[in-house]
């Protein structure tokens, strides 16, 4: 009577495909690449596009790189984090097209930039070295932040009330998303 269950555990295999396409990575070489490789590596990609949109997603690298400032503590990288994932949450980040991700994702560093800068603006009313023109400079930066998320933040209400098919070329293959959703919010 005892029988052995096997359960699917979804990290587990998560965990194997990014061990897979870390594989398939080191196959590719910059100057001399195999084709089978690099074939073996599109199919990969194509059928875990998400993960690999995760994984590789550049803006994630902005944002860490913004994190890792001197002028950044604990608490603020805390509070980017975790604000960052109510951000995602908010806007249905998970079950959105790739086209729409790109445009998240946009958001996602125009918001942590502005907050950065902010801090940085803030913290230099201490300094006495800081010149009128400085703080001018620095109001620039910051309302330039300010617009370039606000831009994002429109490009994306008029993508998804578009709803219209996009015709997307990458590497002369054509792929068709369809941008309107039914978003329904927890």
């Amino acid at each position: 009577m005892n029988e052995i269950v096997e359960t699917h555990n979804p990290d587990k295999d998560r965990e194997e495909k990014i061990r897979k396409l870390k594989e398939l990575y080191k196959k590719i070489t910059p100057d001399s690449p195999d084709p089978k490789a690099v074939d073996e590596l599109r199919r990969f990609i194509q059928e875990n596009a998400d993960l690999f949109w995760e994984k590789y997603s550049l803006s994630n690298d902005v944002i860490l790189s913004l994190l890792k400032h001197p002028e950044t503590d604990n608490k603020f990288k805390l509070t980017v984090l975790e604000t960052l994932k109510e951000i995602k949450r908010q806007l249905n980040y998970e079950n959105s097209t790739i086209i729409e991700k790109m445009v998240i994702d946009s958001i996602l560093v125009s918001w942590v930039r502005y907050e950065f800068l902010e801090l940085i603006y803030s913290s230099s009313f201490d300094k006495a070295s800081i010149t009128t023109q400085d703080r001018k400079h620095f109001d620039q930066l910051v309302t330039t932040a300010q617009m370039r998320m606000l831009r994002a933040q429109e490009a994306l209400a008029r993508l998804r009330k578009t709803g219209v098919n996009l015709k997307i070329r990458i590497a002369n293959k054509v792929e068709t998303q369809n941008v309107q959703q039914n978003i329904n919010f927890p």
